[in-house]
């Protein structure tokens, strides 16, 4: 390629906008360099060179920016080629901006040449030769970026995107909590029927006889009941709320036993940004102690007690909380306020819970066979208490994880596919053959990759044991067009700076040096170069200090929720006795 000299002068600033001056004939100073801006002043004239504003402006952000941008149109002009389809494309766009001018005209009784002159000015440009070169310019950076997602560049930036935005796929139930209201703290009140419809949702998840994905179907509160309760792809910076998000991490990070990245427990926190302790003031929160802290469990049988009790309204004693089981039928029983309802004592002690909730075996009667109960991870059970010898509740063995947010409901959820965790070992192929051939997965690696792929099946594709993000749900092919659309969306968006990784592309050769038939002059070079890196740093630390931020109002949040359950006495630890003599009053 013939090189060309790419020496950014005034001349080419002044046709980006950078300047703008006039009034001032061609002049050199006494070293003979040509002088861009005279300025009298008491008396005395001053003369500004090239130079000396070339190297002003290459020492201030915005100019760097300027210098940027303008470097980068100049290379893009350069590499990329305007077919006759562009061309079209220009000109239809040209004459579009004409009709909407005469039209303007005559709506607005004025002028074309009024219209049209209000109209390039709106644009940034003088005149219909510059409009053009800018349309020109806007097809040739939209098909050079189109160019730049290569299949190749998309596996690089797949891989590239698991790492950065630790993307996890959910699926859950909600049940919402909205028809009372009351703290969220520790005086949350329900609804009869959202009592009983806690247990009916629990009670089906351990029968065993029904998907996950299935009851989400028919008894999620929320849109991802179509989706059988699929909520998408969860990302670092995705805005769940924080009890969703951090409990799934808590739990996967550490309490599932298991890690198939190679990567110790410091730098699996942060990659997650998982601080290990925040401050306050003059109090310390360390974020496991706190996790461990405020992790429950709940028994089915006193799970039942939310059908039992759902419509209860009276209590035993005048209010006055027992362990002692009541058994003289003559102890006096009025009626109580909403907040002392079973069904209200029941949800705040035992659901009301920001942190993390299992629900246990205890009181169910078929447990063995049943797959949808198993045995706690070992790094579960240490938290839980070494004599801890319930089976929990899972989804064909992904525990579901319980948390509760006053503002969505109550969540139940599994883990559908941890970007930590290899889940599948294979999968079945039928690009080939409709009997399909069976593709080992060697490695969490491998899997991810095979999981995030975009390869969309035709509508009558088998792609029964895909194990894909795109045909987790086997239908029609406008479903898996819509996944593998939202998915490369996400997997070409990850980097929030991903212009500079175009600007890139544009300057340096296959071995990473500038090409040789680029010339920048060295100071705004390296002027650009520390603005890219200065730019991706202050993204890198304001998305972490935003994660951070969350964490701290998050462990602050249930280190007080705690507090106020125990200064309310509502923070209970049996309520079996409590109930034994308040049902069917």
């Amino acid at each position: 390629m013939k090189k060309r000299l790419l020496t950014l002068s005034m001349v080419s600033l002044l046709s980006l906008g950078l300047f703008s001056c006039s009034g001032i004939k061609s002049k050199k100073d006494a070293e003979g360099k040509q002088v861009i801006v005279s300025i009298t002043a008491d008396g005395e004239e001053i003369n500004y060179t090239a130079d000396d504003l070339l190297n002003q402006y290459a020492s201030t952000e915005s100019g760097v920016k300027a210098y940027y941008d303008a470097i980068y149109d100049i290379l893009i002009r350069n590499d990329q080629e305007i077919s006759q389809t562009m061309k079209q494309e220009v000109e239809t766009q040209m004459d579009n901006f004409v009709n909407t001018c005469k039209t303007n005209a005559s709506t607005n009784g004025t002028s074309y040449k009024t219209e049209q002159s209000k109209s390039l000015e709106s644009e940034g440009v003088n005149n219909l030769g510059e409009l053009r070169e800018l349309k020109e310019l806007a097809v040739q950076k939209t098909e050079y970026e189109k160019g730049f997602y290569s299949d190749e560049k998309m596996e690089e930036f797949t891989t590239n995107y698991i790492q950065e935005k630790v993307p996890y796929h959910i699926r859950h139930i909600l049940v919402k909590t909205d028809d009372v209201s009351g703290s969220s703290l520790y005086d949350k009140q329900i609804s009869e029927d959202e009592s009983k419809k806690i247990f009916s949702v629990i009670d089906r998840l351990a029968s065993g006889k029904e998907t996950f994905g299935d009851i989400a179907y028919d008894a999620s509160d929320d849109s991802s009941n179509t989706l059988y309760g699929s909520v998408g792809l969860m990302e670092l910076d995705t805005s769940f709320v924080s009890e969703f998000k951090f409990n799934i991490y808590y739990y996967d990070v550490f309490l599932s036993g298991k890690n198939d990245t190679g990567k110790t427990r410091e730098q699996l926190l942060e990659m997650y940004k998982i601080p290990s302790s925040v401050s306050l003031g003059d109090v310390t929160l360390n974020t496991e102690d706190v996790m461990d802290g405020t992790l429950k469990t709940v028994s089915y049988s006193t799970v039942k007690m939310f059908e039992d009790y759902a419509s209860t309204t009276k209590t035993v004693n005048n209010l006055t909380y027992t362990d002692e089981i009541i058994t003289d039928k003559s102890v006096s029983r009025k009626q109580i306020t909403d907040s002392y309802y079973p069904r209200n004592v029941l949800f705040n002690t035992y659901f009301n819970n920001h942190g993390l909730t299992f629900i246990t075996s205890e009181g169910y009667s078929n447990v063995e066979n049943n797959p949808n109960w198993s045995e706690p991870t070992a790094e579960l059970k240490a938290v839980l208490g070494n004599d801890f010898n319930q089976k929990i509740l899972t989804d064909n063995g992904n525990p579901v994880l319980v948390t509760y947010n006053p503002d969505t409901g109550l969540h139940f959820m599994i883990i559908e596919k941890s970007p930590i965790n290899q889940k599948y070992t294979n999968y079945t192929d039928y690009s080939e053959s409709s009997e399909g051939k069976e593709v080992p997965l060697n490695s969490l690696s491998e899997e991810l990759a095979h999981y995030y792929s975009l390869d969309v099946p035709s509508g009558s594709a088998n792609v029964t044991n895909d194990n894909r993000y795109v045909t987790y749900l086997k239908n029609n092919r406008q479903g898996y067009d819509d996944r593998a659309k939202d998915l490369e969306s996400k997997i070409k968006s990850y980097d929030k700076n991903i212009s500079y990784q175009l600007f890139e592309s544009l300057l340096y050769d296959a071995e990473g040096q500038i090409r040789s038939d680029v010339k920048i002059d060295e100071k705004i070079l390296n002027s650009i170069l520390d603005y890219i890196n200065d730019q991706r740093a202050k993204t890198e630390y304001t998305g972490k200090e935003q994660i951070v931020s969350s964490w701290t109002s998050y462990l602050q949040l249930l280190d007080f929720q705690g507090i106020q359950k125990k200064a309310k006495q509502l923070d209970f630890s049996e309520t079996k006795n409590y109930f034994t003599d308040t049902k069917n009053l």
